[in-house]
């Protein structure tokens, strides 16, 4: 972790060079991490457990006590940008949310309408406000400015105060046994998928490029598919889904893929937002993160490991990425569920067979989507 250093003599800084070479052994930021690996898990190459000391999470009151001004950038298309979500939640300041890929703000912006920022411009005016006092409106602004996607031409970028914004709703579309999924009770039953490997959900360089163009059906041939009615009228889509999945397997735990997809009338299907769990790390925790924001949180600890009971409904429950995206009229919602594919590691002692995963619908194991569904008559800002 680094040992501080008071004073280093001249001439040459000869700590300074040795702390140099030393850095020449120093891991890779995904070498970190075992494929495996609990949250308390130490890694022996480097003597501590990476995601539980490096996370801000564990001194998350000394930022929000610290007096340190936070802005919070995140994009559509990065894995991280509930987490910029969760850290303005918890510590304030400003948040930025826009139609990017990772760090695709600093090389032009996207091309998306309207999908162009001025981040140069953007981090001036904070830092001549929070670091020189200049009062350049910077702080008069609401907080949060975040882009919807296929919203109108002009309206793309909208203000709010907080997030989630005003006027979210949460209904529940609950999964049938017939691949379905609607409001209101579902009828009681199941869904058997038998696990297989080549699935690949996202295009070169993995989740760090959640913008998927194409058109979903050949991938979600491969997957158990879950499809809503056709909507009557546009809805907005702002916030963060959550999924509540009653399964069990013919193994004792399992990979889970969920992608939230638009079915378009003429039958294409378009990425709209994805999310995964493992099942053995279904506890949930209280008093947590990401309690503001309503979301399931794993601790995900050695001790809070729990296997799949065979043969009974086990409850999986986890979010998908944060989304604003404008779902037309005409279009179907979709889940495409699937527990395996290319670019992910099984659970340890996976079997060569591949395993059959039972989906559990109705009842008092009735799986569903919860949806952030923003109210059409909001004020827009």
């Amino acid at each position: 972790m680094g040992t501080p250093v008071d004073d280093d003599p001249a001439p040459g800084y000869p700590q300074a060079a040795e702390a140099a070479k030393m850095h020449r052994f120093n891991l890779g930021f995904l070498e970190q991490h075992d494929p495996n690996m609990f949250r308390d898990t130490v890694n022996p190459k480097i003597g501590y457990a990476p995601n539980e000391d490096i996370p801000v999470w564990s001194r998350m009151d000394a930022v929000r006590y610290g007096h340190a001004e936070v802005y919070s950038s995140g994009a559509w298309f990065d894995p991280g940008c509930t987490g910029q979500i969760l850290a303005f939640a918890h510590w304030g300041g400003k948040l930025l949310l826009g139609p990017w890929r990772h760090c695709e703000v600093y090389g032009g912006g996207s091309d998306l309408p309207d999908g162009s920022f001025d981040w140069v411009e953007e981090h001036l005016r904070f830092f001549d406000r929070v670091l020189k006092g200049i009062d350049n409106g910077s702080k008069d602004e609401p907080p949060v400015y975040y882009y919807t996607v296929g919203a109108p031409e002009g309206t793309q970028w909208r203000y709010a105060a907080d997030f989630p914004v005003d006027g979210q709703t949460q209904p529940e579309l609950k999964f049938t046994p017939a691949g379905g999924m609607a409001e209101g009770a579902a009828p009681e039953g199941k869904v058997e998928y038998v696990t297989r490997e080549d699935i690949s959900l996202f295009p070169g360089f993995g989740r760090l490029n959640r913008r998927i163009e194409g058109d979903m059906n050949e991938n979600d041939a491969k997957c158990l598919l879950f499809d809503s009615a056709p909507l009557e009228k546009p809805i907005e889509l702002t916030g963060v889904p959550v999924i509540e999945l009653w399964l069990s397997s013919t193994h004792t735990d399992c990979n889970i893929f969920a992608a939230l997809e638009e079915v378009l009338p003429d039958g294409r299907s378009r990425f709209l937002t994805e999310g995964e769990a493992r099942a053995s790390h279904r506890a949930l925790g209280r008093g947590t993160p990401r309690d503001p924001l309503g979301i399931p949180y794993h601790p995900s600890r050695a001790s809070d490991a729990r296997d799949l009971i065979p043969g009974k409904p086990n409850l999986v429950t986890f979010n998908l990425e944060a989304l604003s995206r404008i779902v037309g009229a005409g279009s179907k919602l979709r889940i495409s569920l699937s527990f395996g594919g290319n670019g992910f590691t099984q659970p340890e002692g996976f079997p060569a067979e591949m395993p059959t995963v039972t989906v559990y619908t109705g009842g008092g194991a009735a799986s569903l989507l919860r949806l952030p569904v923003i109210a059409p008559t909001v004020t827009k800002f």
